[in-house]
């Protein structure tokens, strides 16, 4: 009998069956720290959206980048997994509330101005803790808060960046 009978088999001889991946390179992908180059992908648009901020040029697109910060370190603070930064996170949240309220929430609307010193001092409290978790992490905790981070974010129909596709 040469039909194949399974999905299975059926997928794997049409060739859109997933690689199999041993456990060494498993236990790698989701148990080791995240590297230097992957946690410079998280931080680089971070630390560009609180420079901007810092010489009063911020983008839309920046506040963008450090609202989605406040969500995955509040993420990664809800998962326990490093626990003690709620406050500088509460802080950044209501800072880029106040940001958004003079400055507008869309590039339609968005009018850069200067901030106020606790603002700028709450963003580079939520930069430097984000860092802090990162550097704690694994790559399996981070992608698991992220993807935590993303559901929340979309199930009140907000405004998602991707941090692999974003530009700063």
């Amino acid at each position: 009998m040469t039909r194949k009978t399974t999905a299975y088999t059926r997928r794997r001889a049409q060739g859109t069956t997933r690689p199999l991946s041993d456990g060494i390179t498993m236990t790698r992908m989701h148990n080791t720290r995240l590297s230097p180059a992957e946690y410079n992908r998280i931080m680089d648009p971070c630390r560009a959206a609180l420079a901007a901020f810092r010489s009063a040029r911020a983008t839309c697109q920046q506040w963008r980048v450090l609202c989605t910060a406040v969500h995955v370190a509040r993420a990664i603070e809800d998962g326990g997994v490093y626990r003690g930064q709620i406050e500088i996170i509460e802080d950044a949240r209501t800072a880029l509330e106040a940001i958004s309220e003079r400055m507008g929430n869309s590039p339609d609307t968005w009018r850069p101005s200067a901030c106020y010193a606790p603002e700028i001092t709450a963003l580079a409290d939520l930069v430097a803790a984000h860092a802090r978790q990162l550097a704690e992490l694994t790559y399996g905790e981070y992608t698991a808060a992220a993807d935590k981070a993303v559901a929340r974010v979309k199930s009140v129909r907000g405004q998602v960046i991707d941090f692999e596709m974003s530009t700063t």
